[in-house]
């Protein structure tokens, strides 16, 4: 629950986005837990029925619930995410 302590850990966002999910692209952060919780369910979106099914997916803040629409999913590592960042990161620092 919100606030509570979780051995699993929490899912929270890269701290080079804004804490509002305003920008264009947010990256979160979390486990594939076995158990199911956070996102483990995400690997149901390698299904093209399933995808064509469950569109929308839902981020719950504390004063708000976002919806998002999925257009396509698919599996990668994060090496190339963390290039990414950092080359972002770079763009956003450089007058």
């Amino acid at each position: 629950a919100y606030g509570e302590y979780s051995p699993d850990g929490a899912i929270f966002i890269d701290s080079a986005n804004s804490r509002g999910f305003s920008d264009f692209d947010t990256v979160m952060y979390g486990h594939n837990m076995s158990s199911g919780t956070m996102f483990k369910t995400l690997h149901n979106y390698e299904d093209e029925e399933f995808l064509r099914n469950n569109r929308n997916v839902y981020v719950y803040t504390p004063n708000s619930t976002l919806c998002y629409t999925v257009f396509a999913a698919y599996r990668t590592n994060d090496r190339y995410l963390t290039r990414i960042l950092i080359l972002g990161l770079c763009k956003m620092t450089k007058k």
